[in-house]
């Protein structure tokens, strides 16, 4: 992740994301969070997210080790799309996602269903 900034007036997060798998680049592209979108977020290990991730695609049995720990807030947004925020310190991330919230909940995002 680089490049973060927040535009307050248009309640968006915008970064660049690069990543690389087995040595070969998987994405490397600008993306926008909109936190009116975000219906909830979540803070869980690297190696928990991945198990979900790999379950929606199909492969629960599939086991992923992640060394040294990360830590991810991921935000929901519907059609079950995630932006997903890495942290090496799990109280960073914690941290994060408690001022992220305020920021949905100031720009109308979250789950607004009445039940």
């Amino acid at each position: 992740l680089s490049h973060p900034a927040y535009s307050a007036a248009g309640c968006t997060i915008s970064y660049h994301w690069r990543a690389a798998q087995n040595g070969k680049v998987a994405d490397d592209k600008d993306y926008t969070l909109n936190l009116r979108e975000v219906q909830d977020l979540a803070v869980m290990t690297q190696e928990q997210n991945q198990k979900q991730v790999d379950a929606r695609n199909g492969q629960p049995a599939w086991q992923s080790q992640i060394t040294p720990a990360l830590f991810v807030l991921v935000a929901h947004r519907p059609k079950k799309v995630d932006n997903v925020f890495l942290f090496s310190d799990e109280q960073m991330a914690n941290r994060v996602a408690k001022a992220m919230l305020h920021a949905v909940e100031l720009c109308g995002g979250g789950n607004n269903e009445p039940f």
